[in-house]
């Protein structure tokens, strides 16, 4: 987690501030960068996703989800509106 924590405080995307009433404690803030690159993460997924799954064909993707919501539902890591299809 330091690793990556690390990373990207060196980007610029976050900073760490010790909590004044517990040293121990160290709370992680969006930096005004970090918080414009979350803005952006799901078209960035939703285009890596794109170009992943492009050389597949429509019976081929449709298995793919399908075979994806089978693992995915029971762990509950789908959202409820993409459970059911």
């Amino acid at each position: 987690m330091t690793r990556m924590l690390d990373r990207l405080e060196n980007k610029g995307l976050l900073t760490r501030v010790r909590c004044d009433a517990d040293r121990r404690q160290v709370r992680l803030l969006l930096t005004e960068q970090g918080n414009a690159f979350s803005q952006q993460i799901m078209s960035i997924a939703a285009d890596a996703l794109n170009d992943l799954t492009q050389p597949l064909t429509r019976e081929e993707f449709k298995e793919l989800d399908r075979l994806l919501r089978k693992v995915l539902t029971p762990t509950g890591l789908l959202p409820d509106d993409l459970g059911a299809h």
